[in-house]
């Protein structure tokens, strides 16, 4: 099996993918540009390292995967070929599919395990109760199609970007957008801190840190070339990837204009296409040459 889900992750370079953490260990959810989806277990071991341990690797749809999620027992991929497949990773098994009323499913999110958002190109937000798959509501988000969602760490509420320059800030418990904040241009991703007291986008070369009391940016990091990913390591540090190949990690903290703590300037072969968290002081980073690598970081930088 080991050899088989890594072949796959070989052979299909990674578009996607996603992690949760769950009884101590982290899972890895991937998604491949020919439709494959791939979990990993990661068991972190101070003195052996983290070490992954396939979970579940399947051909899952006919486009390419362009959004994961995972969180409690289930993971969900969202496709090119406009179809959502559900995943369970405790029984490891292929639950069926998800439709909804909108075209083009861009990016799919979860939060606690009991509840699924998804957004589309037809520019809908909509909600899924997963003890039973059913569809709660759809709601009418970005005109020119959502492009991605976060959701904050309580389950109560959502920010999403999308094809305009604007930010959404959703009540979920109320199925209702509360908050539209303007951005000086389009938004590519979206993310909380990890204490939800915080949140910054990604638009070009730049990550942005925005401060929710004044709605104004607190603190930009800017790139030479276009980033593609990125996520917060801690509450203080962030880190970023893209089009240079290269891992940057960032003190929130530090002067506007600072560089960064570290950089590690060949992190990947090719451009790093997601960043995730797995905890503190834990990552994930992917690229389009098919590599998945994990890192350790903080203050003193990333190994």
């Amino acid at each position: 099996a080991r050899g088989r889900t890594e072949a796959a992750l070989r052979s299909a370079p990674a578009s996607e993918f996603a992690g949760r953490r769950q009884m101590g260990d982290a899972v890895l959810v991937i998604g491949t540009y020919d439709g494959h989806v791939l979990a990993f277990a990661v068991h972190g071991d101070k003195e052996a390292g983290s070490m992954l341990a396939p979970i579940l690797g399947i051909k899952a749809h006919q486009g390419s995967v362009r959004s994961v999620c995972a969180s409690g027992r289930y993971a969900v991929s969202a496709s090119s070929d406009e179809t959502m497949s559900v995943f369970d990773l405790v029984k490891v098994v292929d639950l069926g599919q998800l439709y909804t009323d909108s075209v083009g499913n861009s990016v799919v999110a979860m939060h606690g395990g009991s509840h699924l958002v998804s957004g589309s190109d037809g520019g809908r937000v909509a909600i899924f109760r997963s003890s039973d798959w059913e569809q709660l509501t759809s709601m009418a988000a970005h005109p020119a199609g959502v492009v991605d969602i976060a959701i904050h760490p309580s389950g109560r509420l959502a920010l999403s970007v999308g094809k305009e320059a604007q930010l959404y800030t959703w009540n979920l418990m109320r199925a209702k957008c509360v908050l539209k904040r303007p951005l000086s241009r389009p938004a590519t991703a979206v993310r909380w801190s990890p204490s939800g007291t915080g949140c910054a986008v990604l638009s070009g070369n730049d990550v942005l840190v925005l401060d929710l009391t004044s709605d104004q940016v607190a603190s930009t990091f800017a790139h030479s070339e276009r980033v593609l990913a990125f996520d917060y390591l801690s509450d203080s540090l962030l880190v970023s990837g893209g089009e240079d190949k290269g891992l940057r990690l960032w003190d929130l903290s530090s002067a506007e204009g600072a560089p960064p703590l570290c950089v590690h300037a060949d992190a990947h072969g090719s451009r790093i296409k997601a960043i995730v968290r797995l905890g503190e002081g834990l990552i994930a980073s992917a690229s389009t040459d098919g590599s998945l690598k994990l890192w350790r970081g903080g203050e003193q930088g990333l190994v």
